[in-house]
């Protein structure tokens, strides 16, 4: 067959396993078969929908001046450093993209400057008094497949257009992975990955498992610019979940900034309603994080799914996004077994397939409700959904596992808890039009930060709050549905679960 190629395009394949047309002239692609690369060797076979989306591919001779041009989120100006700072997509690891420092000349870099994903090559030319063949010369190695950087497009960008967010990636590898995380029979196993694979507190949940508490323990105007964990103390108390007197138990408490962030709010009222914090991790290193960061507070090392707890002796649990980490097994391996056991006793729906069934998730909230006084209420957030079929995931360096809501309520239900399910959003009454620096961004000021020899953490920043290293153009902020820094709120979910007052 003769090649349908024009020699400014490429052939480059897709992580899904097609293939698509590339312009280097333009950066811009489409996506093929086998059979529409067939039909591009026939002129006259090409209907006029395909021909407007090779008009736009642009060939050797199209005029490019009245096209307008648009930087990837994925590419930043460094005016100082006089470099674009851009992503690498052919170097993906399970922990994100490779970034790249490209230098830039004086002229390039106005060039680079001048754009506004509104301007056209022959506006920049008008305004920085360049040729438009100078503006092309500039923008040229950042419009290829191995530097993205650029697109020349013929229309103006949507509102609420996201494509230049997006790049064209390998699949995401999974994490690596220790063997006693998982058994024999396919069960997720972090036990002892929890008593010795998480070393760092300080960094372990800016760098592996970033959680959306983690991430807003910074005040954010999502939560009414207050962190995560003051805001959640003011909706307990709003819906009365937190009584006079009340002892907490917190199962997972991470770094220990959620507890400081509630113990600090109850202090900061009239009216204190905690008496007694109790902290349970099955990680050493997360307890003495949070032994210093909350020395008033009680910690126990221990197991969520058998707290070593009196019967009847705790008025509030929280678990924040914790239960994902807890055992999950196959059906196939339980059926006969504790799975079984639960699906029977509380009449859960199999899933289709062999699962996962979230059995640690249970087991907890069967010892929660154990624990809990008459009156009390426990509170465990985690993604998932109600109906979700829990999926595994990959990029972590340890299986995680989301959670079925539906079976966790009907679970609560027949240890005798009223059970409610409500989006986190909800739960803290969170503003979700409200913004955060882009995934793209984030990802791009964390390595340009680690090339620097220094961390960003993993928080909510947004282009104003995000700290530099030195001045930075391009970085986009996002709506709170899209992808930033962390969890999309969206994917989050609460069982709330109360256990009647004595004689009801």
């Amino acid at each position: 067959m003769t090649s349908p190629l024009r020699s400014c395009w490429d052939l480059i394949q897709l992580a899904d396993g097609r293939q698509a047309i590339w312009s280097n002239r333009t950066g811009r692609h489409l996506p093929v078969t086998p059979a529409l690369l067939e039909r591009l060797t026939n002129p006259y076979a090409i209907p006029p929908a395909l021909r407007g989306r090779l008009d736009d591919l642009a060939d050797e001779s199209a005029p490019l001046r009245d096209r307008i041009v648009c930087r990837s989120a994925w590419a930043l100006v460094l005016p100082t450093q006089m470099v674009l700072w851009h992503a690498v997509p052919s170097k993906r690891t399970a922990g994100g993209v490779a970034w790249r420092s490209s230098p830039l000349s004086g002229p390039d870099l106005a060039v680079h400057l001048t754009v506004n994903n509104s301007r056209t090559v022959a506006g920049i030319a008008h305004k920085l008094g360049f040729s438009d063949q100078a503006v092309l010369r500039a923008l040229a190695p950042f419009l290829r497949a191995d530097q993205p950087a650029y697109q020349l497009r013929q229309v103006p960008l949507r509102p609420r257009d996201r494509s230049l967010h997006h790049l064209l990636l390998p699949k995401r590898p999974d994490g690596p992975r220790r063997p006693d995380q998982t058994d024999h029979e396919g069960g997720t196993t972090l036990g002892q990955w929890h008593e010795d694979g998480i070393t760092d507190a300080a960094k372990h949940f800016d760098n592996v498992e970033t959680t959306f508490a983690h991430a807003f323990a910074v005040p954010h105007p999502a939560l009414g610019s207050l962190p995560y964990g003051a805001r959640l103390y003011d909706r307990l108390r709003e819906r009365s979940l937190l009584p006079p007197g009340a002892t907490v138990l917190e199962v997972g408490p991470g770094t220990g900034q959620l507890a400081r962030d509630l113990l600090d709010a109850d202090q900061g009222t009239d009216t204190p309603c905690i008496a007694r914090y109790i902290r349970l991790d099955r990680s050493p290193a997360l307890l003495a994080a949070q032994n210093e960061r909350v020395p008033e507070s009680e910690g126990i090392h221990g197991d969520a799914t058998a707290l070593p707890l009196p019967d009847g002796s705790v008025d509030l649990v929280l678990s924040n996004e914790v239960i994902a980490d807890l055992p999950a097994v196959p059906w196939s391996v339980g059926s006969d077994g504790e799975v079984g056991h639960f699906i029977s006793r509380h009449g859960l729906s199999p899933l289709p397939g062999t699962g996962p069934y979230n059995l640690g998730a249970w087991k907890m909230v069967h010892d929660v409700a154990r624990v809990l006084r008459p009156g009390g209420t426990a509170v465990l957030t985690e993604f998932g959904n109600v109906e979700e079929i829990p999926t595994e995931t990959r990029h972590l360096n340890h299986p995680e596992v989301s959670i079925h809501f539906r079976h966790l309520a009907l679970v609560a239900a027949g240890c005798g808890l009223h059970a409610e399910l409500e989006p986190v959003q909800t739960l803290l009454d969170a503003d979700v039009h409200t913004s955060w620096l882009s995934r793209a961004a984030f990802e791009g000021m964390r390595a340009l930060h680690h090339s620097q020899g220094l961390h960003l953490e993993a928080r909510a920043w947004t282009t104003r709050t995000v700290p530099r290293p030195f001045p930075v153009e391009g970085l986009t902020d996002v709506s709170l549905t899209e992808d930033g820094s962390a969890p999309v709120l969206s994917r989050l979910w609460a069982l709330i679960a109360r256990r009647p007052p004595a004689g009801l």
